[in-house]
């Protein structure tokens, strides 16, 4: 089991600062138990990179919005990309983009600006 405390050491050592800006694209299995599960990784996340900083996940719905349920909802529409992503967009802190075809679900300060005009960028990252 990895605590939260190792978790923010390995983050800091691989150069992560307070207000940075990540877009983690991670699998738990991959990662392993950490203390507090999916939330322990996001509030350790928040924590390594302060109040200035953005935490950002993919949050694709390809899988779950398809011709047999074409609806999708921006809040209760679920991310098939991992436990991590739907955590994080069920934060009351966090905003889904609208992205026609990958949305990304972000926390911090500058969330709404790299939010803001997301589903008209024609790549799956927004410039910011």
């Amino acid at each position: 089991m990895v605590t939260q405390e190792e978790l923010a050491i390995c983050l800091r050592e691989v150069g992560v600062r307070q207000g940075d800006s990540l877009l983690v694209h991670s699998s738990m299995h991959a990662l392993g138990p950490v203390t507090g599960g999916a939330d322990g990784i996001i509030d350790t996340l928040i924590d390594v990179t302060g109040p200035s900083g953005l935490i950002a996940v993919p949050t694709h719905t390809w899988d779950v919005v398809n011709e047999r349920q074409p609806v999708w909802h921006q809040t209760l529409t679920p991310s098939h990309v991992g436990v991590l992503t739907n955590r994080l967009r069920e934060r009351k802190d966090a905003i889904r983009s609208i992205h026609p075809t990958h949305r990304v679900a972000a926390m911090g300060s500058r969330a709404h600006e790299f939010w803001e005009g997301h589903e008209c960028d024609d790549s799956p990252c927004s410039p910011s």
